[in-house]
């Protein structure tokens, strides 16, 4: 027995892009510029925090294992932001949703530089962790 297949539809107008930015144009260096500062501002932003672990012990009387958590709390926020951020993007646009991200991000890394309290670190770090997954998901 013989099964007819139907063609597939074409691509409609709506689908793909009108253009896209081709290669070894000033537009592709800017766009390849752009994301790539992105990419390095987000892992800078969640990492930075990590040599100053021991300093965090000294000041806020606290283990190793719990000076770890501000990084730990940073990277699972992260992690679970993507499931957010992602559908957001499609809904608002990717611009949008990287330059909020990344403002986001920059204002809640230097909150947590000024916070008293051990907590209110972690939780200013978890909104960190938070707001970089607006780039990581998008770009």
């Amino acid at each position: 027995m013989k099964t007819a297949v139907a063609p597939l539809p074409a691509c409609s107008a709506a689908i793909a892009p009108d253009r896209w930015i081709e290669k070894g144009t000033p537009a592709f260096l800017r766009t390849v510029l752009a994301l790539f500062s992105g990419g390095f501002a987000t892992f800078a932003l969640l990492y930075c925090v990590q040599p100053m672990m021991p300093l965090l012990s000294q000041e806020f009387a606290i283990n190793a294992a719990q000076s770890s958590l501000v990084l730990s709390v940073a990277t699972a926020m992260l992690a679970c932001g993507l499931l957010i951020t992602g559908p957001i993007s499609d809904r608002v646009g990717r611009k949008p949703v990287m330059v909020f991200a990344l403002v986001c991000a920059a204002l809640s890394t230097l909150a947590s530089a000024v916070m008293p309290t051990w907590e209110l670190v972690l939780a200013t770090r978890a909104l960190v962790g938070l707001s970089l997954s607006g780039l990581a998901a998008v770009a």
